[in-house]
This record gives structure tokens, sequence and C-alpha cells, in this order.
């Protein structure tokens, strides 16, 4: 089977592609959790921004020419790549020895801040003390594109980023967007066992929800308490309880 496709924001986690022919292939910030990958072929096949850690069979892959690995994608799989994957793709022994050291370098995954735009000023405050502590992370607001589909992107940040942290507010606990947002990182959760909502409210809103996704997720759910943020003492613990359960890799 020869697949000359060309994969772009895709959910192909699970995929059974054992035995596929994707020499000339492309992944691009494609989702490829428990993909089967096992005696696939491949050959100038480019992988860009893909966390190949879960994926089978990446040891067995055949190569029939270099492939193209990006940064991104070392980076993203945190190191951990088999070195038989990394020399059938091309590279030397000197940048296997240097994708391997990044799995210690690496301590955060990427994070996708879920937020009404009226707690704007939180949200940033939030961003940018991540950004500075070598978090990768990213908001909503700042990504989109005029003329994007919305959903879509919410879709495909959720699906190509580790850990979600969601504001809560009054504001946020009445928007569809947060709700699509929490609800689509749960459905992840169960998919994959592990973490990916981080939920911190800056205010009582969510406490005094009755029913519906917010009311689960303060049942069920620890809340960093931010709800002090503008006091510099009160704000600083929080955020580095924060910080730190965004470092560790938690099964859900």
């Amino acid at each position: 089977m020869r697949l000359k496709l060309k994969f772009r924001y895709t959910d192909l986690s699970g995929v059974d592609l054992a035995g596929a022919d994707l020499n000339t292939g492309a992944f691009w910030y494609t989702h490829l959790v428990g993909a089967d990958l096992k005696n696939a072929q491949i050959g100038f096949t480019t992988f860009g921004d893909i966390d190949l850690r879960r994926i089978k069979g990446l040891d067995t892959v055949i190569h029939q020419g270099p492939s193209h690995l990006t940064t991104s994608t070392l980076y993203t799989s945190f190191g951990e790549i088999p070195d038989v994957f990394l020399r059938g793709c091309g590279l030397p022994d000197e940048m296997i020895d240097f994708v391997h050291s990044i799995a210690g370098a690496i301590q955060y995954y990427s994070a996708f801040i879920s937020y009404n735009h009226q707690d704007e000023a939180f949200a940033t405050r939030i961003y940018i003390d991540l950004q500075s502590n070598n978090v990768r992370c990213w908001k909503y607001t700042e990504d989109m594109r005029i003329g994007d589909k919305i959903q879509a992107r919410v879709d495909d940040a959720i699906r190509m980023h580790d850990k979600l942290p969601v504001i809560f507010s009054e504001h946020s606990v009445e928007s569809d967007w947060v709700a699509d947002e929490a609800e689509a990182a749960l459905r992840r959760e169960e998919r994959e066992n592990r973490l990916v909502l981080f939920p911190v409210t800056v205010d009582n809103a969510i406490n005094q929800v009755e029913y519906g996704w917010a009311r689960k997720i303060c049942r069920h759910r620890n809340i960093g308490d931010f709800r002090a943020w503008k006091d510099q003492d009160q704000y600083q613990p929080m955020f580095e309880r924060l910080l730190r359960d965004l470092k560790q890799s938690v099964s859900a």
C-alpha cells in the first residue's frame, strides 16, 4: 500500500499503518499516539513537530532513504527515539548522542491556556511567567488568525499540546468555548490515561455552579486557588505549585 499523503493537524492516534508505504509522505503537527508503524516503509518522509515516543514499531521501520526530522520533533519527543530509527533517517552518531541528551535537558510539556477573554490580564500574567520559566505555552487569543475555523483550531491546539491549564471565573463557566476545550481535554485524558486538564480559579464562581462540565471538574479535581493573584505574596506560591504540576508527568 503506497500512501503519498500529507497529514497536517490530523489525529492518527491508534491507526494501523503496519507495512504501509510512507515514502515521500509528510506528517506535520500530527497526533500519532498508539499508531502502529511496524515494518512501514519510509524514505524522504517528513516528521514535523511530531511526538514519536508512543508510536508502536518505530524500531522496525524499513528505511528506503533518509527522512527529515524537524528540531521540534526531536524536542517534542524528549529525545526518546530509538537509535535504529534515527540512524535510518540519516542522523550521524554525534547527532544521535545529542538527541538522547535532550531527554534530561527538557523538563516541561507544552501547555495551551484556556480562558475567557475577560480574564485576559490574569491569563497574560500566567503566560508570561510560564514562558520565563521555560514552559512552552500558548493562548488561543494570540494564535487565532482571521478566517480560521474556530472549533478546528481549538481541537488542534488541545491535540498538539500536552497540558491544558483552564482558568475558571464567572466569565469562563458560562463560556461554550471554554466548555468545549475542557471537555475535549477530558476525552483525551480518558484516551491516553494521563492528566491533561489543570484547572485554576480566580474567583468563587466554580463553587457556585450546580450542574454541567464545570461542576464535574469542581467535584473531582483539586483546583489551583488564584483568587488573590493580584497580591504577589499569595500569587507566587500558587504559581510555583502550578509550575511543579506542569513539570511532572502524572497518570490520570
